[in-house]
């Protein structure tokens, strides 16, 4: 490398980016191989200020300086305006239910949370080497969450296919390649209608019952998506970013 840097000075050099990463068990996945989110965050550390130097450019600070913006993400499955429309039906009979606008009606196939603008581009190019082929997709019956006795969201459920099923764990894949944490939560596929912990367990009860054999038809999966969310003053706003065919 001394004799490369003095005889081609056009040649940039900077720090191996896996020192101090690469033997740290803290810093990597189980695999041992993979870096993990705190094992990136250091690679990042160590090598960015040498990459800015030879791009001739400084760190992006957000308006103001203080800490990076931060961005909201989630992958999940769209529906069609027909369904959501179908769903939308299913809106009202339970008092004090917090009812879903039509317009966010989705499948989440991974929750990713909070990341900086760096990592939302490193998992958009993670999601966009994903193959896997379009699939139908089975709405049918209601059911609510329930956790240590509070109850939780109300959801129309999505028949877990061996194809939905590959998908997401395509994406799961795909996201800890690049030094997501695992997601630890059980994959149960649905669309959430209403938050309904503040309702009356009879009305919730009744509800579930009239509904129990409520059926969407088949909808044709051909794209999963990138949403990033905000959280708004009722509900937090979906904004659908990036766009990945299957086929």
């Amino acid at each position: 490398f001394a004799t490369l840097a003095r005889e081609r000075p056009d040649v940039a050099l900077y720090p191996f980016f896996l020192k101090g990463v690469a033997a740290d068990p803290r810093l990597n996945q189980a695999d041992g191989i993979h870096p993990n989110t705190q094992g990136v965050a250091e690679i990042i550390r160590r090598i960015l200020p040498a990459v800015e130097t030879l791009l001739d450019r400084t760190p992006r600070q957000p308006a103001g300086g203080g800490e990076p913006a931060m961005i909201r993400l989630f992958v999940a499955l769209s529906l069609p305006a027909e369904v959501k429309a179908q769903l939308a039906e299913l809106s009202g009979g339970i008092p004090g239910a917090k009812w879903v606008a039509p317009e966010n009606y989705h499948l989440t196939l991974r929750f990713i949370g909070e990341v900086e603008s760096w990592q939302a581009e490193e998992i958009d190019d993670a999601l966009i080497g994903i193959r896997a082929r379009p699939f139908a997709l089975s709405l049918r019956g209601v059911g609510i969450f329930e956790k240590a006795g509070r109850v939780g969201p109300l959801w129309v459920g999505v028949e877990r296919t061996e194809a939905l099923a590959f998908l997401r764990t395509k994406v799961e894949t795909a996201l800890q390649r690049i030094g997501l944490e695992p997601d630890r939560k059980r994959f149960a596929p649905h669309v959430t209608l209403a938050r309904v912990d503040r309702a009356a367990p009879d009305k919730l009860i009744g509800y579930l019952q009239a509904h129990s054999l409520f059926r969407a038809p088949p909808v044709a999966v051909e794209s999963f998506v990138l949403y990033s969310s905000r959280l708004g003053k009722e509900q937090a706003v979906h904004v659908p970013e990036v766009q990945y065919e299957l086929a």
